[in-house]
């Protein structure tokens, strides 16, 4: 099966981030109050952080200059994975920047040996609450609908880095 053939197609980002699991992209589909707070923070209007997926029309600012997509569409691929450069130096420098990109390499990695869908469902493994099933950013440490702790296999893997990024202090 095709990439634009599948219905979340535009949730699947070029470098392997999947954006289901993005608070910015959460909010801009369900909570519009908490995303103009999340303006607020940025210094941006709630249409300048809105974001409809790494693929569809209406992005954030933070992901409009996203160099790995235009070199991703330059060069006529579907995920970064599929590059002859792959892992080249910026995205090896993306993916150290930020907690919620660790497993960026194991994302890509596993769509080369996979199918989309089978990424896809290992996506919603990923990031969805153990208890209710809700699909969680790895920033809620706690399910954002039923608060179960941690709020995602994702989370639980990786929940020092968040911590960290998030300013708690370690016990």
């Amino acid at each position: 099966m095709q990439l634009e053939e599948l219905v979340n197609h535009k949730l699947f980002a070029y470098c392997g981030l999947y954006c289901s699991s993005c608070s910015v992209y959460n909010l801009s589909q369900e909570d519009p109050s908490k995303l103009q707070a999340i303006a607020n923070r940025l210094n941006q209007s709630i249409e300048e952080t809105r974001c409809n997926g790494c693929r569809s029309d209406k992005v954030s600012l933070h992901c409009s200059s996203c160099e790995l997509k235009d070199c991703a569409i330059s060069r006529g691929i579907n995920f970064c994975s599929e590059c002859s450069d792959y892992p080249c130096d910026e995205l090896k420098s993306f993916q150290s920047r930020m907690p919620h990109r660790a497993e960026l390499f194991e994302s890509l990695d596993f769509l080369k040996n996979h199918s989309l869908e089978e990424w896809e469902a290992k996506m919603v493994a990923d990031f969805s609450c153990c208890d209710c099933g809700t699909i969680n950013s790895p920033y809620n440490i706690s399910c954002r609908k039923c608060a179960a702790i941690p709020g995602s296999p994702f989370i639980e893997r990786n929940l020092e880095k968040i911590k960290q990024q998030l300013g708690i202090l370690m016990k």
